[in-house]
C-alpha cells in the first residue's frame, strides 16, 4: 500500500493543479463557516447565528460547507488524476513498464481513500478547533455529539471521488470530464430527479439517485425545518442519515467497479 502512495506522490506531488485545488479546501474549509457571522436570525428557524460555530451544531454546518468544498475541490483532483495521466501519456508508459491495469487501478483507489481520510481528519480538526473557541463552557462530551458527522463526511468525500474516478477513466479527455462530472451534479441529477421522476412517482424514491445520496450525508441543515421544504413535496425531503450511508456506499461500490471494468476494456 505505501508503495502504491509513494508512486502516486512521485506522479502528483508537484502537480500545480493538484497543490492548487488541496489548498484552496485546506483554506475555505475552516472560514467559509464565518460568513455565517453576517447572516441574520430567522426565527423560529435561526434564533442566533452562533448555531455556525457552537456545539454540537457546528458539526452540521461545517460538513455542508465541506459538502461543496469537496464536491468542487477534491473530486477535480480525483477526475484529474486519470486524466493528466492520459493527456501525458504516462498511463500508457506505466503499463509498457510492466505495471498491469489492475495495479494501476490498485494505485489510484488508495489515492481517493487515503485523500478521504486525510480531508475527513482535516474537516474534523477544524471544526472542534472552531467549535471549542466559539461555544460558551465546552466539554469534551458536548464537543462529541456530533462525532458521526465524521463518519458521514469521508463516506460523502468516497462518493465524490469514485464518482470522479469514474468519469475520468471513462471520458478521459480532461475537459470533457471534468465538465460532465460537475455539470452531473450540479445540473443534471437534479433536472432527472424533479422533471422526470418526481412527476412521474411523485415520493421518497426521488431521493435514492447517487449524488442526492451522497449529498445527504451532510446535508443544508435548514431543510431539517418544514418551513425550508418546496410546498409540493409532500414526502421526507431528506434521506434518514442510514440510508443515505447504505446508498452511498453502495453507489461507491458501483462507481469503482465500473471504472475497472471500463479500463480493463479500454485502450490505454
Amino acid at each position: 500500500m505505501l508503495n502504491y502512495l509513494k508512486l502516486e506522490y512521485q506522479k502528483f506531488g508537484n502537480n500545480a493543479v493538484v497543490n492548487m485545488l488541496l489548498a484552496m479546501y485546506m483554506l475555505f474549509l475552516p472560514t467559509l463557516i464565518f460568513i455565517g457571522k453576517q447572516v441574520q436570525p430567522i426565527p423560529p428557524v435561526l434564533l442566533s447565528n452562533d448555531v455556525f460555530f457552537e456545539f454540537p451544531t457546528v458539526w452540521e454546518w461545517m460538513g455542508f460547507a465541506g459538502n461543496w468544498l469537496v464536491f468542487f475541490c477534491l473530486g477535480f483532483v480525483a477526475v484529474h488524476i486519470i486524466t493528466s495521466e492520459v493527456s501525458n501519456k504516462t498511463m500508457r508508459q506505466a503499463v509498457i513498464n510492466g505495471q498491469t491495469r489492475t495495479e494501476f487501478f490498485i494505485g489510484k483507489v488508495i489515492f481517493i481513500v487515503t485523500l478521504s481520510f486525510l480531508a475527513t481528519v482535516y474537516f474534523a480538526l477544524a471544526t472542534f478547533v472552531i467549535g471549542w473557541f466559539n461555544t460558551d463552557s465546552p466539554t469534551i462530551g458536548l464537543a462529541l455529539e456530533g462525532w458521526p458527522a465524521i463518519l458521514r463526511y469521508f463516506l460523502m468525500c468516497l462518493g465524490y471521488l469514485s464518482f470522479g474516478l469514474m468519469i475520468g477513466i471513462v471520458i478521459r479527455r480532461s475537459g470533457i470530464a471534468v465538465l460532465t462530472f460537475w455539470s452531473y451534479i450540479l445540473f443534471l441529477e437534479p433536472a432527472i430527479r424533479w422533471l422526470g421522476h418526481k412527476k412521474i412517482f411523485n415520493n421518497e424514491t426521488m431521493n435514492y439517485w447517487p449524488m442526492n445520496a451522497v449529498e445527504d450525508l451532510q446535508p443544508f441543515p435548514f431543510y431539517k425545518f418544514a418551513s425550508f421544504i418546496p410546498s409540493e413535496v409532500k414526502f421526507d425531503f431528506l434521506l434518514d442519515y442510514k440510508v443515505a450511508v447504505i446508498l452511498t456506499c453502495f453507489y461507491t461500490v458501483l462507481f469503482i467497479g465500473l471504472a475497472y471494468w471500463s479500463l480493463l476494456k479500454k485502450d490505454m
